[in-house]
């Protein structure tokens, strides 16, 4: 599974389980406990503790596309484990990350399953208009 982290500055340390102060959030690591193997990724310029790529500065148009980029070269990672059945690939995400799953899923055909948690919203609202 590939598993995408909300907007808030901890970022992986909560879904993976290293933080535990939301204990309703700590799927990544419920679903490690359950045998799924997990890779739980930052965004670029958000969760800038270890990662502080500016994406604007690399010619993405969004740090959203930058993470879709990174989220597909975690489904790379994923599929070269021999532990990994290749054909049962799934990305979950709640807010940012649910959001970021959609895109996912939708440019990646290799992503079999999904789990958006509030990550559907009004793009043309974040995008200036009403």
């Amino acid at each position: 599974m590939i598993c995408l982290p909300g907007s808030s500055k901890p970022g992986k340390d909560i879904p993976a389980g290293i933080l535990r102060d939301r204990p309703n959030q700590l799927w990544a690591h419920e679903l490690a406990e359950r045998g799924y193997v997990c890779l739980v990724i930052d965004y670029p310029l958000l969760h800038t503790q270890e990662y502080a790529t500016d994406p604007y500065a690399l010619g993405y148009a969004s740090c959203t596309m930058k993470g879709i980029v990174n989220h597909r070269r975690g489904v790379d990672l994923l599929r070269q484990l021999p532990y990994v059945d290749r054909a049962r690939i799934g990305v979950i995400g709640h807010s940012l990350g649910g959001h970021n799953a959609l895109f996912l899923a939708t440019f990646e055909a290799r992503v079999r399953t999904i789990v958006s948690s509030c990550g559907f919203n009004v793009f043309a609202k974040h995008a200036g208009g009403a």
